[in-house]
């Protein structure tokens, strides 16, 4: 509990001290069977549901204050164990989404959901996260608001979503604000690694370098490239019938990079070394090629590094990566994938947070409390990246899992014996009666 003393000022305002509530509610993500308000309550000793309810729902403490906190906090101690251990310091940013039945959470909407791998019902949200090596920590979060939601203002003010955030934003634009915001808060990292949603996005890629940023960003296969630096001229009219062509066309043809990535030869592709891992070092394949690419809203042409890669095992197209970067001249190709690979991490982030701190499992449907949850999760996974960092020399293997494990043990319990328990269940069973009966006056025609 020493942990959540350093972010007191956040849940303390001028009517209202919630850091007992927000000690409860935290606890709960470690030690409960789900995470969410009604199982919480059954897990943690002297917690009110209506009381905790209200902390997450209504409470007006800051959930930006709480995650400008986290992203402080994780830089300083990630910048500690950069400057030991000479690893880079990336910034990854990428989406997870949320499976939800019913149309009133805030956000949902039949989209792609990562998740489930299809379109589905559920809410998406574009993350960012701070990792040095294997240690991560997510610092930011923005919930994707369909034009479905931002088109209705009725329906956004019942979702309690404020009125200069109901504006439509695309993961894209959401993505460049969090980029913005670490900027401004003064967060120190060495590059920027995305995945092929945001690096096949030539305005974001463009603007972060524009921004001096270091990108290493994927890219899909059916993306266009330039060979040559190629220069755009406005075509000959043809005959004096129909419109004076405007539109600048190339005069050298471009090329797709899964075209490029069959044309290279065998002999061209470099064994890389990549990281150690339980079941030894992992190792790709690559080749790195200069490439032009052009910005048709900005017209702008700028030359990036591509990188394609495979496993040893493998000489199937459809197991290729692609990677565009603009580190070339300070990186060699081993730095410039070891980074890419970085980004891993946030992939690993989100099943920590998932599966160790229940933050797919919140009950709640509004935009303040979509944020708070996410912003508690997001603060008890800071906490798991700590302690791992703690114990890295005399517990090297540690897990986030065997921290959740060991919280479970040490907190106090509510139920210690069989009748508590007894108690508990049919507390349970007369919750889910009155939902049975709720959902059956639903359903009568009136």
């Amino acid at each position: 509990m020493g942990f959540l003393d350093n972010f007191k000022a956040v849940f303390k305002t001028q009517t209202h001290d919630s850091n007992e509530l927000a000690s409860m509610y935290t606890g709960g993500l470690f030690t409960s069977e789900k995470g969410n308000i009604e199982r919480i309550e059954e897990s943690v000793p002297a917690v009110n549901y209506e009381q905790l309810r209200q902390f997450i729902s209504k409470s007006p403490w800051c959930h930006n204050q709480l995650m400008t906190e986290i992203a402080l906090r994780a830089n300083r101690k990630l910048k500690d164990y950069s400057n030991k251990s000479e690893l880079p310091i990336g910034f990854y940013i990428d989406e997870s989404s949320f499976v939800k039945k019913g149309m009133h959470s805030v956000g949902v909407s039949r989209q792609w959901l990562g998740c489930r791998g299809k379109v589905d019902n559920g809410q998406v949200a574009v993350f960012s996260s701070l990792g040095c090596g294997a240690y991560n920590s997510l610092i930011d979060c923005r919930l994707f608001l369909p034009e479905c939601w931002t088109e209705d203002k009725e329906r956004c003010n019942r979702a309690g979503i404020p009125e200069d955030e109901q504006e439509f934003k695309t993961k894209i634009e959401l993505a460049i604000e969090s980029v913005m915001e670490a900027r401004t808060q003064g967060i120190v990292y060495d590059f920027i690694a995305v995945d092929a949603l945001y690096g096949s996005s030539f305005k974001f890629i463009n603007r972060l370098d524009q921004l001096g940023e270091v990108v290493m960003g994927r890219m899909r296969n059916s993306i266009h490239v330039y060979l040559e630096e190629p220069l755009f001229q406005l075509p000959e009219r043809e005959s004096n019938k129909g419109r004076k062509p405007t539109k600048l066309r190339a005069q050298t043809l471009s090329v797709t990079v899964k075209s490029i990535a069959e044309s290279i030869k065998e002999n061209l592709w470099e064994d890389i070394d990549i990281r150690s891992t339980t079941k030894g070092i992992l190792k790709v394949q690559a080749f790195q090629k200069k490439v032009w690419l052009h910005d048709d809203e900005s017209g702008e042409v700028k030359q990036w590094d591509l990188i394609i890669c495979r496993d040893n095992q493998t000489t199937s197209l459809k197991d290729y990566t692609y990677t565009i970067s603009n580190t070339a001249s300070s990186k060699t190709l081993q730095e410039m994938i070891q980074m890419d690979r970085q980004r891993y991490w946030i992939e690993r982030s989100f099943q920590d947070n998932k599966n160790e701190v229940a933050m797919d499992e919140y009950q709640v449907r509004k935009y303040r409390g979509f944020y708070h949850h996410m912003s508690l999760c997001m603060l008890a996974t800071l906490f798991l990246m700590e302690e791992r960092m703690d114990c890295k020399d005399t517990l090297p293997l540690l897990s986030c899992a065997d921290i959740r494990r060991a919280m479970e043990f040490l907190m106090p319990k509510k139920v210690t014996n069989l009748e508590e328990f007894c108690v508990q269940m049919e507390v349970r069973h007369i919750k889910r009666q009155k939902s049975i009966d709720h959902a059956s006056r639903d359903a009568i025609p009136h």
